[in-house]
């Protein structure tokens, strides 16, 4: 999941989710002169780079930041812009001195966030510091999933003996909301509690068709963290066996050859408030 140039060539669902996001809200924020926005999570900056920052106002900056140094480095390399940026950060960091000097280098006035939040064990603690990034009046737009075959999987291999030992904290990297029944309400309480004024808030179920198998396997193994850990010559055993339980988890059309995976996604659209109790938010 950290190799950049991997990631970026295989993850279409993940680039139509944000297309539509955008799509679908941007107009409905409030945009003014030299705004900064912050993309939270923007992995190898593909994402950032073509669908967020084209539809950015002319003076506006965009900064992308993640917790991998390599997918800052592959995203400056191949994306960098006198207007676009990136570096590292941790969302969930408890680091205030590192979160200050964020704040100060980059005062956010917008907060964007695909496919990264679902990745955090401490939602809280990410919901508080977008909370802290942006300035009173600013607006944060959400993507994360919240359930999904891929986090099934990883349940499934992690029982496998061949596999165990490569994934004993699996639990670290299925989102939050796998099973939760109501993650949309979880969710919303969750930005109310952290302050936020929440726009919109939904739990979408969502299908995408992968044009191929050889499709689905890059894409499982480009968003796959427990690959680096296996030995080199039992990876593609892993994924072979990856490809088999996935098999039983999406919708395989074996003439046409295509697979069809079903999840759900959050989709939240909130705003900081000009003030708190009286007084202006910090």
């Amino acid at each position: 999941m950290d190799n950049a140039g991997v990631y970026a060539g295989a993850n279409p669902l993940q680039k139509r989710d944000a297309t539509e996001t955008v799509k679908e809200f941007f107009h409905k924020m409030r945009w003014g002169s030299r705004e900064t926005v912050l993309d939270v999570g923007c992995g190898p900056g593909d994402v950032t780079a073509k669908v967020l920052f084209p539809k950015l106002p002319v003076d506006a900056s965009c900064v992308g930041v993640d917790l991998s140094d390599r997918m800052v480095h592959h995203a400056s390399t191949n994306h960098g812009h006198p207007r676009l940026s990136f570096f590292q950060f941790d969302i969930s960091t408890k680091d205030t001195h590192h979160l200050d000097r964020v704040l100060q280098l980059y005062p956010a006035t917008k907060v964007v966030s695909f496919y990264c939040l679902h990745w955090v064990l401490d939602q809280s603690g990410a919901v508080k510091n977008i909370y802290r990034l942006l300035a009173p009046g600013g607006e944060t737009l959400l993507v994360l999933l919240a359930r999904s075959p891929v986090f099934e999987l990883y349940e499934k291999m992690a029982v496998i003996p061949e596999w165990s030992e490569y994934m004993r904290d699996s639990d670290r990297f299925i989102s939050p909301y796998q099973h939760v029944v109501d993650p949309r309400a979880v969710f919303h309480d969750l930005l109310t509690a952290e302050g936020l004024e929440v726009l919109h808030c939904s739990c979408r179920e969502q299908t995408f068709d992968f044009s191929s198998l050889d499709s689905l396997r890059e894409s499982v193994k480009a968003v796959n963290p427990f690959l680096d850990r296996i030995p080199e010559d039992l990876r593609e055993k892993f994924i072979d066996e990856c490809m088999a339980t996935a098999a039983g988890l999406c919708d395989v059309d074996k003439e046409r050859h295509t697979v069809r995976t079903r999840y759900s996604l959050l989709v939240a659209h909130a705003r900081k408030p000009w003030q708190k109790n009286g007084q202006f938010s910090p």
